[in-house]
């Protein structure tokens, strides 16, 4: 009886510690699944409500990806899905802008004063930068990180010139990926630096 029960402690104690041995996976609760990531559910896939505010930060004019990158990677979220989520949501903001100020702004915004400034003031800044750089002036003009520059404006110069809007629309990508590489080093460096320092 001794030899039975030795050899089965044994036994016992070498699964333990076994570095192959592993136990059974258990399910994924909703509060252990990936942060920021799609998962599937039930037979359906999901989104985590902190991607979803992620994609509506990205989506205002105040903010665009230059709010929504930070806000995702300080809300923990992956920093691949933060970065590719917000670029791909930022480059998709011009057809509703270009094709919506087509076709409102002449029977609908052109009778307030506070739009026919903003749109003047869209335009001269806009302006600037397609007579000296061409096309190729409306990327930077995005891709420049400030408060009054971005898709939102971009896309509005791009109409308000008359450009075409698929030139448009690769210039829009082109300044939107330009924003994405500035706001995601200086975010992920910062995030970087206050780890280190609280080390």
């Amino acid at each position: 009886m001794f030899d039975v029960l030795s050899k089965a402690v044994w036994s016992a104690r070498w699964a333990h510690n076994n570095p192959f041995h592993s136990e059974p996976e258990k399910a994924l609760t909703e509060g252990e699944r990936p942060k920021g990531r799609w998962f599937k559910s039930s037979s359906r896939y999901s989104m985590s409500p902190e991607l979803i505010t992620v994609i509506i930060a990205t989506m205002l004019p105040v903010a665009e990806l230059r709010g929504g990158i930070p806000l995702g990677l300080g809300l923990g979220l992956d920093p691949a899905t933060v970065i590719v989520t917000a670029f791909i949501v930022n480059c998709l903001v011009f057809f509703p802008i270009y094709f919506g100020l087509a076709l409102t702004y002449d029977r609908f915004f052109s009778r307030f004063v506070w739009a026919r400034k903003l749109i003047e003031r869209v335009h001269r800044k806009g302006e600037h930068y397609v007579e000296k750089y061409g096309i190729l002036g409306l990327a930077i003009f995005v891709g420049i990180p400030l408060p009054v520059t971005g898709a939102w404006t971009g896309t509005g110069a791009a109409w308000l010139l008359g450009l075409d809007w698929k030139k448009s629309f690769i210039a829009i990508c082109l300044g939107v990926l330009i924003a994405t590489i500035i706001v995601s080093t200086i975010s992920l460096g910062v995030i970087e630096g206050i780890r280190l320092a609280s080390v």
